[in-house]
């Protein structure tokens, strides 16, 4: 092992570790391993490689420590503070229907801030500007700010937007309060600003040319990283055949400009014309490309992680040694993770460098070389990449492989030749400049229409990525693709089609599986019998264009039982609970919807111009039925003399009980106090229940004590976020489930909580939020009514 690869391993393992390797110990071992291998001559040699492997883990644990202390503190959370900050990215224009805007920005260095908070360094923020005309580029500004430590949703699937935050240096989030009070102390001028403003004019400028075409969002994504004008239906039939990746600027496009510059040299060369000076002219003038290509993409951290991957490689070869591919691999990892070592957190950094290390693993001491290079790469990276892909939950499918032989040629070849082409002339011959992005607009939209034939082919099975099985996937695909005459290859091809063939397990009949989803503040609920499946509420969307199917619920069906709803019910019309169905409805449509206020949510949806069902039925009729031994009813809605025809708002909610045959769940929406009395009169005994979903988020205008201790209730989930401003649980409420024996979970302290009921017992079987890194805090086990929640 040489001492960079030591350093890369010690590095990422810090980074993994759920605690940061204390100073003392490393030096302490540091200390003994010199003296026990710096005076063995046999040993020396792995002398070098050991203090890299200690020197790795302690910068590692240091840039962990500096993170941990910038990290904005709970205690202020959702608190206005006052704060000096400048603008470190051109604000981006978000979705909506009121003009709103996101930037990074960084806390001037020796601020103090409540309790004494006193970051070190400048803390990089990622806030959000509501209203218009957000400060420019590299203004520095005082402003109030609402400020919450970096904050996800936490379900198996579901996009781990924390992990996402610290990878990207981000220590907290939130917004500039009242815009028109912020004061602008001075506008920077800096050679950073400067380029920063003169990139938005340039862009700016193209942007207005490339309105006129069809595809003008994916142009402009692909030429400057601007992906806010792609619909999400675009970008649901990327995700599907696997092709997001080149729809991102990242390694693989800077790779493609550097290979146009490398062609250029060898045609050089074929004419006699290269030499020395070709030598040195190719690595030079494509790294200034990739660099021009990186600043039009605002320098975004994926871009610079590729320019530096490049840098090395350059360095590499203008050193005019000759450096093995895996050594260089290796420095480029090492100068990556120098530059953030959380970067190995992100997505794109594994799945970049996996895709590199798949490219030389499966081509190492291959000989003669591949007939068809650009399939094998293909079948080499749609193999290679699997574990990598069923890690961090994305598709996987078959499609992926013939999506992506059509898509990155078409793009490498034509596209991004004829972007670049047009960039170059807009100016000096727009005629021409027209002609290359009508031809990109060609080219991109036989591109969709291609992925959207292939999106809409139906996938008959999706691997099963439980942890275990996929590190056995990874295991046996390093196997196969290891040159040829190494043994057990065929053992090890035959073990991983059983691996990826795994079936995945479901309840067993008269089982009853109950998932409360963390869609923040709001409401989700999966029911899984053994052969169906019932989604209570959706959860919210937002205007930013986020929302909780698209984010939360599909992801949890695509690794869970099976995609394919059988029954929807949408407990009533607040956009917490019923916000994401226009997203649920595009892609699948469920054969039986109930609502608790039907009209309003057919008259909602036509407004918002969703195609609306037609068979969503009204919930409160007493409907009744049996899947796989395990029954299911709605509850009436009466609340005094008003009955469900005249119900409105969260009394109008439907109100579920499940049963199997010795325990129930009852799942209540958001019912208050009087519908609960009602429920209890006419229902008594026959409430009982042993998993409730707490009535309205475990708000004071429900949960009364006499409902709550007819129910019987053994485990009691409340759904809402960890900092909502409603404050819900109240403790009250917290308190009186827990008088009556309770067992009490939390969506936004445990995230996306999965009970099973069978044998006449609730028994957790997973939970969303657990401690696996060193910046995870330690959540209570079980919520109480000490417990602070906002």
């Amino acid at each position: 092992m040489s001492w960079m690869t030591a350093a890369v391993v010690a590095i990422i393992g810090a980074m993994y570790s759920p605690v940061l390797p204390l100073r003392a110990w490393l030096l302490l071992t540091a200390l003994v391993i010199f003296l026990i291998l710096g005076r063995s001559r046999q040993y020396r040699l792995y002398l070098l490689p050991a203090l890299a492997f200690l020197a790795g883990l302690f910068y590692a644990a240091e840039y962990g420590r500096f993170r941990l202390a910038q990290q904005w503190p709970e205690s202020q959370a959702g608190v206005d503070t006052s704060a000096i900050i400048t603008i470190l990215s051109t604000p981006e224009r978000r979705p909506g229907p009121r003009p709103q805007y996101r930037f990074a920005a960084r806390l001037e260095l020796g601020q103090c801030f409540q309790n004494q908070f006193c970051p070190p360094g400048s803390p990089l923020l990622r806030l959000n500007w509501y209203g218009p005309n957000p400060p420019p580029l590299g203004s520095q500004l005082r402003a109030m700010l609402r400020l919450w430590p970096p904050e996800g949703r936490h379900s198996p699937g579901a996009f781990d937007y924390t992990r996402w935050l610290w990878s990207q240096g981000y220590a907290a989030t939130g917004y500039v309060r009242n815009p028109d009070t912020v004061e602008i102390l001075q506008r920077r001028s800096g050679v950073y600003s400067m380029l920063g403003r003169q990139r938005a004019r340039f862009i700016g400028s193209v942007r207005q040319v490339l309105q006129g075409f069809e595809q003008h969002a994916l142009m402009q994504t692909l030429l400057f990283a601007d992906r806010g004008d792609v619909s999400r239906e675009q970008w649901r039939v990327f995700a599907r055949t696997g092709t997001s990746h080149v729809m991102a600027i990242s390694g693989m496009h800077l790779a493609i400009v550097y290979a146009w510059v490398a062609g250029l040299g060898g045609l050089l060369a074929v004419m006699g014309r290269g030499g020395r000076a070709q030598k040195v002219f190719v690595p030079v003038a494509g790294l200034g490309l990739a660099l021009a290509y990186a600043w039009l993409a605002d320098f975004g951290l994926p871009t610079r992680r590729a320019l530096i991957m490049l840098a090395v490689l350059v360095l590499a070869l203008l050193s005019a040694r000759k450096i093995s591919p895996w050594r260089a691999y290796f420095a480029a990892m090492l100068a990556v993770l120098l530059f953030n070592p959380l970067l190995c957190h992100s997505a794109g950094f594994c799945l970049s460098f996996g895709a590199v290390g798949v490219l030389l693993l499966g081509h190492q001491g291959r000989r003669p070389a591949p007939r068809h290079p650009m399939l094998y790469a293909q079948l080499l990276l749609f193999l290679g990449l699997a574990p990598l892909l069923m890690a961090w939950h994305f598709d996987w499918t078959i499609l992926a492989f013939p999506a992506n032989f059509i898509a990155i040629p078409l793009l490498g070849l034509v596209v991004m030749p004829l972007l670049f082409i047009g960039l170059l002339n807009i100016a000096v011959f727009p005629g021409v400049a027209e002609l290359c992005f009508a031809g990109a607009d060609a080219a991109l939209t036989l591109l969709v229409w291609v992925l959207s034939k292939l999106a809409a082919v139906p996938i008959p099975w999706q691997p099963y990525a439980a942890p275990a099985l996929v590190v056995g996937i990874a295991v046996f695909t390093v196997a196969l693709l290891m040159p040829r005459g190494l043994p057990g290859r065929r053992v090890a091809a035959g073990a991983l089609v059983l691996l990826l063939l795994w079936p995945r397990p479901q309840p067993e009949t008269g089982a009853l599986w109950v998932t409360v989803l963390d869609v923040g503040q709001g409401t989700a609920v999966l029911l899984q019998t053994r052969r169906h499946q019932l989604l209570y509420d959706v959860g919210p969307d937002f205007d930013s264009g986020y929302n909780s199917y698209d984010g939360i619920i599909e992801p949890y069906l695509r690794d869970s039982v099976r995609r394919k709803l059988d029954v929807l019910v949408l407990s009533h019309g607040d956009r917490d609970h019923s916000g994401s169905f226009g997203a649920l409805w595009a892609v699948q449509q469920p054969a039986q919807i109930f609502a608790g206020e039907p009209l309003e949510l057919t008259a909602e949806l036509a407004a918002e111009g969703t195609p609306v069902p037609q068979r969503v039925a009204s919930c409160h009729e007493g409907q009744r039925w049996h899947w796989d031994g395990v029954s299911f009813e709605f509850l009436p809605a009466v609340v005094g003399e008003d009955t469900a025809s005249n119900l409105s708002g969260n009394n109008a909610s439907c109100v579920l009980r499940v049963a199997t045959v010795d325990s129930a769940v009852l799942l209540t929406g958001d019912i208050e106090k009087d519908r609960e009395a009602d429920l209890l009169a006419r229902s008594g005994a026959g409430l009982r229940s042993a998993l409730v979903l707490a009535p309205h988020h475990g708000s004071t205008t429900s949960s009364s004590a006499a409902f709550v201790e007819s129910l019987g209730v053994t485990d009691v989930v409340f759904s809402a976020s960890l900092h909502n401003r409603y404050g819900h649980p109240a403790t009250p409420v917290v308190r009186t489930y827990l008088q009556a024996g309770s067992r009490c979970w939390h969506t936004g302290l445990h995230g996306t909580l999965r009970f099973t009921i069978a044998g006449g017992e609730v028994t957790l079987l997973t939970r969303g939020r657990q401690k696996h890194f060193f910046w995870e805090k330690e959540f209570p086990e079980m919520c109480t009514n000490a417990t602070k929640h906002d």
